[in-house]
């Protein structure tokens, strides 16, 4: 049987950190830091919520005498060690984890090492810090919009409208982050697809909120079908946990000739003399 009454001190500092106060969205390991302070349980690396964490002993590095089987833990929000393990094996089976979490945020895994196999003889224990990205939640603006030529013109950044009233469109992809275990910093990138062809970034659309035509790669007047997309990512694991969405498709249509009138039926000026 483990003996755990010593952890409790080691495991109240890791929990410590997250008392403070964030005052910046986490963009770097470095604010990650700033947040869960306890510098021998500083977050080693990302993961995206519902995909699989990977972490293996490594036996290399020890210098003692082989583990025989291993058990592993994800602590609870509250630091304190759970009745069951979430996995437990011998050799490479137990040495190896691939574990989905059901939760986001700060996570902290123990291992226990044994010198026996199923979990028995002598051990030792690790502990590793890791972050979990929650799922960014996107939805589609669903604007659909059809212009004449004539009408696409004033779509612009200036907020200007025409004597039709017409005016800029605006789409907006901002993430309400209240759910989140923390605020992070995203990362925005828009792009337009023409007609079916392929998507091609907009220039300098990098906000959470784009005007139609604002960019200097964005002919929003030619004719044809305009398809706008955002993808949003997270700074800090270098733009992984990426989600993208259709937020608008606006339609211009050729403006029409104008129409001919036919005068029959009386006396023509054509044929006067």
């Amino acid at each position: 049987m483990k003996k755990q009454i010593y952890l409790i001190p080691i495991l109240f500092l890791a929990f410590v950190g997250h008392m403070m106060a964030q005052t910046t969205p986490i963009a770097t390991y470095a604010h990650f830091d700033e947040v869960y302070s306890d510098p021998d349980l500083l977050v080693q690396m990302t993961f995206c919520e519902t995909t699989e964490i990977e972490l293996t002993v490594d036996e290399s590095q020890n210098i003692g005498a082989p583990f025989m089987s291993f058990e592993w833990f994800l602590l609870n929000a509250d630091g304190t060690e759970p009745n069951e393990s979430i996995q437990a094996g011998d050799g490479d089976l137990g040495r190896n984890l691939n574990y989905v979490s059901t939760r986001t945020g700060y996570q902290i895994y123990r291992v226990y090492g044994y010198s026996v196999e199923g979990q028995t003889g002598c051990y030792e224990m690790t502990d590793i810090a890791v972050y979990v990205l929650p799922t960014i939640p996107l939805e589609p603006q669903d604007v659909e919009e059809t212009y004449c030529t004539t009408d696409a013109t004033p779509i612009v950044a200036d907020g200007t409208t025409n004597s039709l009233g017409l005016g800029a469109i605006i789409l907006n992809a901002e993430v309400d982050q209240t759910p989140f275990p923390d605020t992070y910093a995203l990362n925005y990138v828009w792009s337009k697809s023409f007609d079916g062809g392929p998507s091609v970034d907009l220039d300098q659309a990098t906000e959470e909120t784009y005007i139609i035509g604002s960019a200097t790669n964005d002919d929003h007047t030619e004719v044809g079908t305009h398809t706008y997309s955002v993808r949003i990512s997270y700074v800090v694991n270098d733009g992984g946990c990426e989600v993208s969405e259709t937020m608008a498709v606006i339609t211009v249509t050729p403006a029409p000739e104008k129409p001919v009138i036919n005068v029959t039926g009386g006396h023509s000026r054509q044929t006067a003399p």
